[in-house]
């Protein structure tokens, strides 16, 4: 064929001759045009699906043009060398790498996008074997067939992803497709086609990546968690070795959002993700879950004092100061833990079990951790079967009810107002507020709880004014409460639709409510004295008990908590003249605040508040008088004064 195309000089015998090889190649050319525009869809294919057509029209218009050169000789090498021009004409503008390779592997011919792609010359890949540049990994079964084979004159098609090296000794991933071609004479020809898959690799890497890990902290994430601990469970019941899986949750994660804005909280939850890498072996796993909940996976695990020793470093090193762009950073982590297998043989158990302690060290207090027990997941069933009443009474506006426990004044016994105090009883079965307030809290049911508690309130305080005039209400506001932006709409529109007078509704807040972000938490009080509501602290010397926030907000009452009136009248305070109640007495002498003492149990408490009282407006709350009671009771049967008891204790 070639020495027909190299037809001595005579134009009409190369015309004839080309049209005895051209003519009938063009058919397969259209047709492979046709195929690849038409019936495949073209315009409807994805990018990768665009590329593979385009790798098989490579191979078709390939094997035309060696068709068309009519490869008939067995020096295969020269041959191609000496028809390069042609070969290069076909194949330059594919953009795809092409190598023909013989039945030796040696390379042939090469197009100049190979020879881009590889960074090798014509002359190089000449004198290499194709085997020299394929890269074949262990799971990659069909190209280790192909490397394996003794000679190349028995390799058969592949297709798929291959690495191939450059001349940089770095590794190029492509996809390649290697198609046999068998001439006349039986002499064997192999067509390689390759194409840059880079691109396509990174992407997958950043999908795998999306899926697996943690965009904020670059931990591991959920998906990969799980996958990790049950290939470590499988590991564990081989080696019957321990392996333990821990829950650490930020315990004023919210508060710092809240304080500091979410930009410092996204950078103090990477910096915490460091502070747990930093605790732990490098073969051992830090996940985060989602929102400040992390999970650590533990294999090797020797003892629970090993378990017990990591959660005491990650306590101590979280409990540093941590920089933010906002500032320095106070935090800790309560943590939950569950062994394999006695706590769970699954990672889904071992995680909801490591919950449930976390739970519990949460409820024992700040930096704690805790070791799951089967207790403690009698007591989650119960606080879901709590949660689950208080949703439903919700819904069906049933179960919440108010109680009002009467403040009267210590020196005449008068009644002056009444505290609002929430109840819930439902099928005959009550729950007191310390169990169902902080699961109200947890379950976010707690804002619509304080709306049905603070319009109930109102309407009771309107409806007894006929018998207690001017007597207020008090009610407690939540955290929630008081951070929602619309809480001075709510309470105007709560008093515009009881009628009841602003100066009578008084608005309890405890003394973590006030920490935080100073600005917005004096627009809130600002807002709420303009309504013209009563500003009463909770629960005081209990919480931080900072003098700071009595002189930035101002306040009218200060509730002195009941653990201090506990001890009033026992020898071991009289002794000490009950210092801390009178000081705080005193205080509030000095900023004209009027107190509320809490539980009042006990004559004795009440003649040691007389005396220790001076000039102070103090009233009582406490079984001394009353207990809470219902509506109903306040309006029928309450006393409107109560018989000041005479005072027998000698300071």
């Amino acid at each position: 064929m070639f020495q027909d195309l190299k037809a001595a000089g005579h134009p009409a015998g190369q015309g004839r001759n080309w049209r005895r090889y051209v003519w009938p190649s063009l058919v397969p050319i259209g047709i492979a045009t046709a195929w690849l525009l038409g019936g495949l869809d073209w315009l409807g294919q994805s990018a990768e699906g665009r590329i593979g057509l385009v790798v098989n029209l490579a191979v078709v218009l390939l094997l035309t043009g060696v068709l068309l050169l009519g490869v008939r000789q067995r020096k295969t090498g020269k041959l191609f060398r000496d028809q390069g021009v042609l070969l290069n004409g076909i194949t330059d503008h594919l953009g795809a790498g092409v190598m023909v390779v013989d039945g030796n592997g040696a390379i042939a011919f090469s197009n100049p996008e190979a020879r881009r792609l590889l960074g090798f010359t014509a002359i190089q890949l000449e004198e290499m074997s194709f085997l020299d540049l394929l890269l074949v990994g262990p799971t990659e079964e069909g190209l280790q067939q192909l490397a394996t084979e003794a000679s190349a004159a028995h390799w058969k098609n592949y297709s798929g992803e291959a690495w191939l090296k450059t001349n940089d000794d770095q590794s190029l991933p492509v996809d390649l497709t290697i198609t046999p071609l068998r001439q006349v004479d039986s002499s064997a020809l192999f067509v390689a086609v390759f194409i840059d898959i880079r691109d396509r690799i990174e992407a997958k890497q950043q999908l795998r990546a999306l899926a697996y890990y943690d965009t904020l902290t670059g931990l591991a994430n959920r998906s990969l968690f799980f996958d990790r601990v049950r290939v470590a469970i499988r590991r564990a019941r081989r080696g019957k070795h321990g392996l333990v899986v821990l829950v650490a949750d930020l315990d004023n994660f919210k508060q710092i959002n809240d304080s500091y804005g979410h930009a410092s909280g996204d950078e103090l939850l990477g910096k915490v993700a460091q502070i747990l890498q930093s605790c732990i072996r490098e073969s051992d796993t830090v996940s985060r879950l989602g929102g400040d909940e992390f999970a650590i996976l533990l294999e090797s695990v020797e003892a629970a004092s090993d378990v017990a020793h990591l959660a005491k470093t990650i306590g101590a090193a979280l409990a540093q100061p941590i920089m933010v762009a906002e500032g320095e950073v106070h935090t800790s982590a309560s943590i939950g833990i569950a062994f394999f297998p006695q706590d769970g043989e699954s990672g889904e158990d071992l995680l909801k079990n490591a919950d449930v302690a976390l739970y519990r060290a949460k409820d024992t207090g700040h930096g704690s951790y805790q070791f799951f027990t089967p207790d403690m997941a009698r007591a989650v069933v119960e606080r879901l079967n709590i949660e689950q009443r208080l949703r439903a009474g919700m819904e069906s506006n049933h179960g919440l009810s108010l109680c009002f426990q009467p403040k009267v004044d210590l020196q005449d016994g008068r009644v002056l107002g009444f505290e609002a105090l929430a109840r819930w009883s439902d099928g005959g079965r009550a729950l007191s507020p310390a169990q169902f307030i902080p699961i109200a809290e947890k379950a976010g049911l707690i804002g619509e709880i304080g709306l049905r508690v603070l319009r109930d309130a109102c309407n009771a305080c309107v409806a007894w004014q006929g018998r207690f005039p001017n007597a207020g209400v008090a009610v407690n506001l939540s955290a929630a409460q008081f951070r929602d932006v619309k809480l001075p709409q709510t309470i105007a529109r709560t008093l515009a639709e009881s009628g009841l007078p602003a100066h009578l509704l008084e608005l309890e807040l405890t003394e973590s409510i006030l920490l935080g972000h100073f600005d917005q938490v004096n627009e809130t009080l600002t807002n709420l004295r303009q309504l013209g509501c009563a500003l009463a602290i909770d629960d005081f010397g209990t919480g931080y008990s900072s003098l700071a926030y009595l002189q930035r907000f101002s306040v009218n009452v200060l509730k002195i908590d009941k653990s201090f009136i506990d001890g009033l009248d026992t020898e071991v305070s009289l002794m000490t003249g009950n210092t801390l109640v009178a000081a705080i007495l005193a205080m509030a002498h000095a900023l004209k605040l009027a107190v509320v003492a809490e539980g009042v149990e006990h004559a004795g408490q009440l003649d040691v508040l007389r005396r220790l009282s001076l000039d102070v407006p103090i009233s009582v709350q406490g079984y001394v008088f009353s207990r809470a009671v219902p509506l109903d009771e306040v309006l029928l049967s309450l006393p409107l004064r109560f018989e000041p008891f005479s005072n027998h204790i000698e300071l």
